[in-house]
């Protein structure tokens, strides 16, 4: 039996990795940076030790059993080929279900029933909210089970989630994004199974949940790796303490500032440039996207766009969308944005109702940093969204700040990263659905 989980099994020291039931010694253990190298110019490094939880492991290409030398390729692909496997049996479970609905509540008691009377696991993390949900607290014949939850406050949020093995989700993509931004950093895999209204992230049918956690359980399913983007809001909150101080900057650096440096400029001399501090205000992760609009204003926007430190472009639209290849098939889709698939380093950046017949969605690395600053010429504010919380007001000067994060989702697929992704698009969104044209 595994260890509990006030004291989670860490790492064995031996120098190879273990299985979830016996050792193997030709498994090489994944003891390194494994390095996503995105392109000659951008690369971001992901540390596998403990990346996704404390059990989870991550392996390219084939699983241990099968893997061989591979060949080098011409054009590496980060996202391929991706499989799970266990350095210990896996004792804690984090079990999310839609907000508010009976049905769902009772698949949730039948699915933690089997996990806890089966012996499948010890614990069963839920939220603070399922605690006080009726249909859970007054069901005496649930009252066992129920023993076996943990939960947390504010304070032992995120003591409690690190101790987390895998994650189940029970309802629609809104859940699995809500799941996600309870997580800053390592992120246990998580299996999505569909009970919501679209379900294009949700492989897994409730019907055969028992084969297919059983299947996760003995490790070497595979993943599909969901970048996240990490986003701060910066605003200028010390304008008079930092008035009046200079910077010898020359005129074409002025053009592109670089955020990086948390300073932005004011005014410009033929010598000097006036600056005032920034400061972040504000930091998210999400995993669909950014939007920053107009908001209750009248008026397009007037938004500067920067590419690591480069102004690119300025958009006059209703707003912009900046999406990872997991939201290309959200907002972005809406908004006339391209389809990526999700294990594609990339970031979509869309604009919304542009003012301009010429300005087209484009796609650029996931490496770069996209900067969005409200221009000091706009006649109103904007206001910023992430993943459709924390709506946020973004004020004249003031900047969205965006790059790819490095802690990703560990999405589990149900039968392969290109398989599950083609069939959401047929079956969530009937792409290229049509009857097939007569023979002649």
């Amino acid at each position: 039996m595994a260890s509990p989980l006030a004291s989670p099994t860490s790492e064995p020291t031996s120098p190879r990795i273990r299985s979830p039931l016996v050792e193997d010694s030709n498994k090489p253990r994944m003891n390194r940076l494994l390095s996503m190298k995105y392109n000659q110019r951008s690369q971001l490094t992901f540390d596998s030790q403990g990346l996704y939880g404390p059990k989870a492991k991550l392996w390219e290409s084939l699983p241990p059993p099968e893997r061989k030398e591979l060949v080098n390729v011409m054009i590496e692909d980060p996202g391929c080929g991706h499989h799970l496997w266990w350095v210990a049996s896996p004792d804690a479970v984090l079990i999310m279900k839609k907000f508010k609905d009976p049905e769902v509540t009772k698949k949730f008691k039948e699915l933690c029933s089997w996990i806890i009377e089966g012996d499948r696991m010890n614990t069963i993390v839920v939220e603070p909210s399922i605690l006080e949900d009726p249909l859970v607290t007054e069901d005496d014949d649930f009252k066992n089970v129920r023993a076996k939850f943990k939960t947390w406050n504010d304070n032992a949020m995120s003591t409690v989630l690190r101790k987390v093995d895998l994650i189940i989700c029970l309802g629609g993509d809104g859940t699995l994004l809500y799941t996600s931004s309870l997580f800053t950093k390592a992120i246990p895999p998580i299996m999505s199974i569909s009970m919501g209204s679209l379900g294009f992230l949700t492989p897994f049918s409730y019907d055969s949940y028992p084969a297919d956690i059983k299947r996760i359980l003995n490790g070497g399913v595979s993943l599909t790796l969901r970048h996240r983007l990490d986003c701060k809001v910066m605003t200028k909150d010390k304008i008079d303490q930092y008035h009046g101080e200079t910077c010898p900057m020359e005129a074409e650096e002025f053009l592109a500032p670089t955020v990086t440096s948390k300073f932005s400029a004011l005014s410009l001399n033929p010598t000097n440039i006036t600056i005032d501090k920034e400061t972040e205000s504000a930091h998210y992760l999400v995993m669909n996207e950014v939007v920053v609009d107009r908001g209750p204003s009248p008026y397009i926007t007037n938004l500067e766009v920067f590419c690591n430190g480069r102004l690119i472009t300025t958009v006059q639209a209703d707003g912009i969308i900046v999406a990872t290849p997991t939201g290309s098939t959200a907002y972005a889709l809406a908004a006339g944005a391209s389809v990526v698939h999700p294990s594609t380093p990339s970031m979509v950046i869309c604009p919304i109702c542009p003012h301009s017949l010429s300005f087209r969605p484009v796609v650029v690395p996931s490496g770069v940093e996209i900067s969005i600053r409200v221009s000091s010429q706009a006649r109103n504010s904007a206001w910023a969204s992430f993943d459709g919380r924390n709506r946020t007001e973004i004020k004249h000067g003031e900047s969205v700040v965006i790059t790819t994060a490095t802690s990703p989702v560990p999405s589990i697929n149900n039968t392969g990263h290109v398989t599950d992704w083609f069939d959401s698009l047929a079956g969530c969104l009937h792409w290229n659905v049509r009857e097939v044209q007569k023979g002649m």
